[in-house]
């Protein structure tokens, strides 16, 4: 009896650490995934340093919306205002364009994101992220990089998340 529970014990251990984590594909093409649903809510933006590589995550409260992920040249603009978006030390950029999602609420009035409108990363590759806009479901985030390099998309669970590894 005690050995099978301690055997039960350790498969239950070992289910919910979930297989190893894949690295992405990486390439310097638009990655574009079409995901129907409800409005996603934003509920935090980060970048990581790895050893062989710099993150951006994107997290929501619920799900993760569709989005495009891709090159764009600089400089960067705010969506519906055109009002240029500062990028320091950036020699490129890589857009992240979220549908149906939002930070602020707009829809709803209820607001999910409350960090900064800037991340700065100060990384190997990224020298910030920053907020491109919020309007009808579409939510926009640019990121300035040191200069092109691969990147590779995945969408992570338990919490949702939209990961960017770039180099």
């Amino acid at each position: 009896m005690r050995e099978t529970l301690a055997i039960a014990g350790v498969l239950v251990l070992l289910a919910g650490c979930g297989p190893a984590e894949a690295q992405p594909d990486r390439g310097t093409a638009d990655v574009r995934e079409t995901r129907p649903g409800p409005i996603a809510h934003l509920a935090d933006v980060r970048v990581g340093v790895h050893e062989n590589f710099d993150r951006l995550v994107l997290e929501f409260t619920d799900r993760v919306p569709g989005y495009t992920v891709g090159y764009r040249a600089l400089p960067a603009h705010q969506d519906a205002s055109g009002h240029e978006i500062p990028l320091p030390g950036a020699d490129a950029m890589v857009q992240v364009t979220l549908n149906p999602a939002t930070a602020s609420g707009w829809t709803d009035g209820e607001r999910t994101y409350f960090g900064p409108s800037t991340v700065s990363a100060d990384t190997t590759t990224v020298t910030e992220v920053s907020e491109g806009g919020d309007f009808e479901a579409v939510l926009t985030w640019v990121t300035g990089l040191r200069q092109q390099v691969p990147f590779g998309v995945s969408v992570l669970d338990g919490p949702p998340r939209l990961v960017v590894d770039f180099g």
